[in-house]
């Protein structure tokens, strides 16, 4: 008998008994659609939520120099 199985990420596939039974133990295959759909929202929450290193605020090394008022750099030495 044929079964339909569906992936996050991949297309519908049509297989057999045996690998639709091997497909579905993996995990990451399901028997529903929405049920795929429901893993690959929760993955794609998880990535967002992530901090990534250019979201992280930078730290200004000691040898940084303040502006000037007027945008100009200030010519007063950096102790």
């Amino acid at each position: 008998m044929l079964n339909c199985i569906y992936h996050p990420t991949q297309a519908m596939r049509v297989v057999e008994d045996e690998e639709y039974q091997d497909l579905l133990s993996t995990g990451v295959w399901f028997a529903h659609p929405n049920d795929a759909k429901a893993m690959r929202e929760k993955h794609e929450r998880q990535i967002l939520k992530e901090q990534r290193l250019h979201d992280k605020g930078r730290k200004r090394g000691p040898n940084h120099q303040q502006s000037s008022k007027d945008g100009g750099v200030s010519t007063q030495p950096v102790e």
